[in-house]
């Protein structure tokens, strides 16, 4: 793997259109936001308003009730079918008929004549409502995390994790020894050092294992440039991957030289 292709998600060179699908996300952001907040203000414009649409459509209060009571029973009854919906047919799909039904019902509730047709709107506003809050939860979901996903399996993938797409949803019991290191350096990876620091990186570790995990440390380093600093006890370890060596007693460095 060159540098440019595992550095193309790792801040060396900035990939071209990242900053247009950044854009991106957040208006789509924007756009899921405002059809949220549609939903949530709905009944607080409208518990504010009762008195007034009351007195202009002479309604009682038993039937004044039902513009607010209508609006929440279909908002719970199909709440865990928008979710069904959207499974079989798309969210996008069923997001944007849920908020064109939404708006349609909103302009119908303001131009509604009498008690009958205003109720039965708030009831269609319910069911709009309940269709579109698990798509616009669930698309904001994807829209931010899609991108971390993809780079985590890149960086899996790169320190030569088997089957990383498949394997990045694993728990840590789920990886061997040497897939937990290999995790790990991804992890630092991932943070787009200029110095990776590996604290012990063999301890506990067979020699088949210490060695490709040595074999990828060096490898890293060559490819993407960066400065290893290695801290081991194991002194054939040193001469087999460090150019320069120090030694370390109470904390303070003895000199250095060549490790060969």
């Amino acid at each position: 793997m060159s540098r440019q292709q595992l550095s193309g998600a790792t801040g060396y060179r900035r990939p071209e259109g990242q900053g247009l699908d950044q854009v991106h996300r957040w208006r789509a952001f924007a756009v899921l936001a405002v059809s949220f907040f549609m939903t949530v203000a709905d009944l607080a414009i409208v518990n504010v308003a009762l008195p007034t649409i009351g007195r202009k459509l002479h309604m009682p209060e038993s039937a004044l009730q039902w513009v607010v009571t209508g609006y929440a029973l279909t908002f719970g009854g199909f709440l865990l079918l928008g979710g069904r919906a959207a499974d079989l047919l798309g969210r996008r799909r069923i997001l944007m008929a849920g908020l064109f039904v939404f708006t349609a019902a909103s302009l119908g509730c303001g131009l509604a004549p009498a008690t009958g047709p205003l109720i039965a709107l708030r009831f269609v506003q319910g069911a709009a409502a309940a269709v579109m809050i698990p798509q616009v939860l669930s698309l904001i979901q994807r829209t931010f995390t899609g991108a971390a996903r993809a780079r985590a399996i890149e960086l899996l993938a790169a320190v030569g994790i088997p089957q990383a797409a498949h394997r990045v949803d694993n728990y840590p019991h789920e990886f061997s020894g040497g897939m937990r290191q290999r995790a790990s350096i991804a992890m630092a990876l991932a943070c787009q050092p200029r110095i990776l620091l590996a604290d012990e990186p063999t301890t506990a570790l067979d020699v088949m294992v210490q060695a490709q995990i040595l074999d990828l440390l060096t490898r890293l380093s060559s490819e993407l440039g960066l400065a290893l600093v290695l801290v081991t006890h194991d002194l054939p370890v040193v001469a087999q991957t460090c150019d320069r060596a120090a030694v370390m007693y109470f904390s303070s460095s003895n000199g250095d030289s060549d490790s060969k």
